[in-house]
């Protein structure tokens, strides 16, 4: 059995390294390779071999809810995974909710029976989203159901066996909270047999390549178009705080996927202001995508000024930069196709991406502005 352990391990920590992060599901993983991350995802095993409760803690959005699912799917069997969100449940009803309640109780006007999420969940696992939200005295009936394995649904005289593994997630301080007679401390320590505390997105920016990399490789199988990103473009990414953790870098990402038809991501599509918004219009971003022949007339100067800054110079140079990149993407990375779609000859058009330093290896592949 010792041996058994030792190779799971060893077979987990694999599937992390290849995967750049621990697989959920077909379509969902925690995404990420930093030490910070594998700190967790070995806890997040180790809760997953267990019964015992664990506290799930983190800012907003750093992604608390896939880690109960991935602790979830780590189990052999394969049972029911429930999750009630303790924050935007009134409190009145959040006890029937979570507890369930019979037919015909006076307390709630009901005819039939409703089944709570103890006893949905089975013996698979129970999420308590947001539990720092949780009054007080509910607080005290859940203690009670976690130390004696059972609990009644209300209205009703019979108990019945919890079979379930509770997991609490919040983003609250709960040490706070505790001091500040909100939150009890016997259920703190009673729900944090194990505690999984994920980091901010800023303090492990070493994944954010990791992140953009998956994401833009599920938009492709989404949508059957393959988008690259800027080095340039990723640096910024990388140098932003992220306030809103993953949840905020997903949205933007999404946001400027959406909005944008390019294949490739430049900076200005990333609105990532360091202070306030003044109110003051920017001017529409330049379409890499765009070749030389889609340019005419006054749409020409739409085009190439992608910035607001930049000598006519400059701003020409970078147009020629990104229509170079764009053709070669089109036709493959075959120099020898896309001097001819710019009726140029082979020889001239490999000055010009000699002279903007875009490199390719032995495949014709860009390998200076793309992700690996």
């Amino acid at each position: 059995q010792i041996l058994k352990k030792v190779e799971n391990d060893v077979s987990f920590k694999e599937s992390i390294e290849k995967e750049g992060g621990l697989v959920i599901g077909p379509n969902s993983m925690i995404v990420g390779k930093s030490k910070e991350m594998y700190c967790a995802y070995e806890l997040i095993q180790r809760v997953a071999e267990s019964l015992s409760p664990a506290l799930i803690l983190g800012e907003t959005g750093t992604g608390k809810d896939l880690v109960a699912q991935a602790i979830h799917s780590l189990k052999k069997k394969q049972t029911p995974f429930e999750a009630i969100d303790c924050g935007s449940i009134p409190n009145t009803l959040l006890e029937s909710e979570l507890f369930g309640v019979r037919e015909n109780y006076a307390g709630m006007h009901n005819k039939e029976k409703q089944i709570g999420q103890l006893e949905e969940a089975g013996t698979g696992t129970l999420l308590l989203d947001e539990i720092g939200n949780m009054e007080v005295e509910l607080q005290r009936k859940l203690l009670r159901v976690l130390q004696e394995k059972k609990f009644k649904p209300l209205g009703s005289r019979k108990a019945l066996p919890l079979q379930a593994q509770v997991l609490a997630s919040t983003n609250a301080d709960l040490e706070s909270e505790i001091h500040a007679g909100h939150f009890r401390s016997d259920l703190y320590f009673r729900l944090s047999v194990f505690k999984i505390i994920l980091p901010p997105l800023r303090q492990r920016k070493e994944d954010i390549p990791l992140l953009v990399r998956y994401h833009l490789d599920q938009h492709e199988k989404q949508s059957g178009r393959r988008v690259e990103i800027f080095p340039e473009t990723m640096e910024k990414l990388i140098e932003y705080h992220w306030p809103g953790n993953v949840r905020q870098f997903l949205n933007d990402l999404r946001r400027v996927l959406d909005t944008y038809p390019s294949r490739y991501l430049i900076p200005e599509y990333f609105d990532l202001p360091s202070k306030p918004l003044t109110g003051q219009a920017k001017m529409v971003p330049v379409d890499p995508s765009f070749s030389a022949c889609t340019c005419r007339g006054e749409n020409t100067l739409n085009q190439i000024n992608k910035n607001n800054h930049g000598t006519y110079k400059e701003r020409l140079a970078e147009f020629q930069k990104l229509t170079l990149l764009a053709v070669l993407e089109e036709n493959r990375w075959n120099q020898t196709l896309a001097a001819k779609q710019l009726d140029m000859n082979r020889t001239q058009f490999s000055r010009l991406v000699n002279r903007f330093g875009i490199k390719t290896n032995n495949t014709g592949r860009k390998v200076s502005s793309l992700l690996s």
